[in-house]
């Protein structure tokens, strides 16, 4: 069997190539809130199974039923893990709906006061997924900025005015 310096160079790379393919991690950690301060609405779409195994850690447990019988932990979760201006701006969850893989978690803000800067942290799902990437939407009087935070930076300053 007689094989070409290229041929041979050739085939390694493409058998590396799959091999990476076939074992990489294509995990994609991602979540998008979007904070509107005019409607004072917060709305949460992260991925359903992502949910499902942080509830069972923050929770300590291996199997519980739906995401509705489990409002409770949801709200205590997310009371601790998104936060404005240092907790200042109190969340109350109002519902949850499902649509294909992913969850849409809505709350209400329960008082906006006027503030120059908004100080957002929002380190959920990032001690269960390191990789974990929270893309935050504020909107305010026809206004859209973004803010992406990560497990090395899950908090973030924005300018109001």
């Amino acid at each position: 069997l007689y094989f070409s310096f290229s041929q041979y160079f050739g085939m390694k790379a493409l058998i590396f190539v799959s091999l990476t393919l076939l074992f990489a991690d294509h995990s994609l950690y991602l979540s998008h809130a979007v904070l509107d301060l005019d409607k004072r609405e917060l709305t949460i779409k992260v991925f359903s199974d992502d949910l499902d195994d942080v509830l069972k850690s923050f929770e300590l447990t291996e199997s519980w039923g739906s995401f509705e019988t489990k409002e409770d932990l949801i709200s205590e979760y997310f009371y601790s893990r998104f936060l404005i201006n240092k907790g200042a701006v109190a969340l109350s969850f109002l519902s949850l709906s499902e649509e294909n893989d992913a969850c849409f978690l809505h709350f209400k803000l329960k008082e906006v006061p006027e503030f120059d800067t908004l100080v957002i942290k929002a380190d959920y799902f990032m001690e269960e997924f390191p990789a974990q990437n929270n893309v935050i939407e504020v909107s305010q009087h026809s206004k859209k900025r973004f803010l992406r935070l990560t497990l090395d930076t899950p908090e973030a300053d924005l300018a109001l005015k």
